[in-house]
């Protein structure tokens, strides 16, 4: 058997597992990537945000959307199962993005630590989530942001507070970036007519 043909039964299994359970809730089968059968498009995205712009202006195309050289959904098994597809109306969401963390001090350059960019300084830091920020609410039909991580685990140091809980970054600072995120979305709607 392929190695999507075990995937897409599992995903397939779960999906309809989920439903005899609980049928009024929506399904996400596998969240950020390789759908089968979901009521929400989600992706997995930690790159530099002008990779986020570059990759996201393709994202029209859902059946076919690359992100993070991984395919959104599962692609068709020869002739015997179709790709899986993007349901029209489904939300789509970038459930995990951030994942930067602060360039260790020479001392600790041996460190096993690591996130996926990393930034100069703290200032960098807010400056290049901003980026993140700012490429994805360029995004046509986005409907949801999730910035992880809130805190360091153990070898990833990608949160905005240390492992301790201390903040690496002013919290004034990172909660005035998501405030203007969610200013600017809000207008991005008005302007598509669509309002709350």
């Amino acid at each position: 058997m392929c190695l999507f043909c075990g995937i897409k039964i599992i995903l397939l299994s779960a999906n309809l597992a989920s439903r005899t359970l609980d049928p009024t809730r929506p399904i996400n089968e596998n969240d950020g990537w390789e759908h089968v059968l979901t009521d929400l498009t989600t992706v997995h995205d930690y790159t530099a945000s002008e990779v986020i712009a570059k990759s996201y202006e393709k994202l029209p195309d859902l059946p076919n959307a690359i992100v993070c050289d991984r395919s959104i959904f599962l692609p068709a098994i020869d002739h015997v199962e179709p790709a899986a597809k993007h349901i029209s109306g489904a939300p789509l969401m970038c459930t995990e993005f951030g994942g930067l963390n602060i360039a260790a001090p020479k001392q600790d350059a041996d460190s096993k630590d690591w996130g996926y960019i990393t930034a100069d300084n703290a200032n960098d830091l807010v400056k290049r989530v901003e980026g993140q920020i700012s490429a994805f609410l360029m995004t046509p039909g986005l409907s949801a942001l999730v910035y992880t991580q809130l805190s360091d685990i153990e070898q990833e140091v990608n949160g905005l507070y240390t492992y301790d809980r201390k903040p690496k970054v002013e919290p004034a600072k990172m909660k005035a970036v998501f405030e203007k995120a969610e200013e600017l979305y809000f207008a991005n709607l008005k302007k598509q007519g669509i309002s709350f």
